[in-house]
């Protein structure tokens, strides 16, 4: 019993660590409370800006508090190619680009 509590206990501590808010930079994540529309992350390159984008919007979809996603391009090549998004960040295209884009 001891053992199987410690292996949960350890499986849980590790999905904790691979979380996006225990490996975000306190500059990487959205501002807090709710009385901000407009969230301007203006930083170089491999700062983390479009991890941070995804990480935002997956998780209003996930909490439910985000009823409709744009994802905003001037072609839907441009969309699907932006820098290394889609291949680094494919759950996010999965869960609001629709498949026939």
């Amino acid at each position: 019993m001891l053992w199987s509590n410690l292996i949960d206990c350890a499986a849980e501590f590790a999905q904790e660590l691979e979380s996006w808010p225990f490996l975000a930079r306190s500059s990487q994540l959205p501002p807090a409370g709710a009385d901000w529309t407009v969230w301007l992350l203006l930083a170089g390159r491999g700062f983390g800006k479009t991890r941070a984008l995804v990480e935002f919007v997956l998780e209003k979809i996930a909490s439910r508090t985000a009823s409709r996603v744009a994802l905003v391009a001037p072609t839907a090549a441009d969309a699907r190619c932006s820098g290394r998004a889609p291949e680094r960040y494919s759950r996010l295209f999965a869960a609001v680009v629709p498949p026939d884009l």
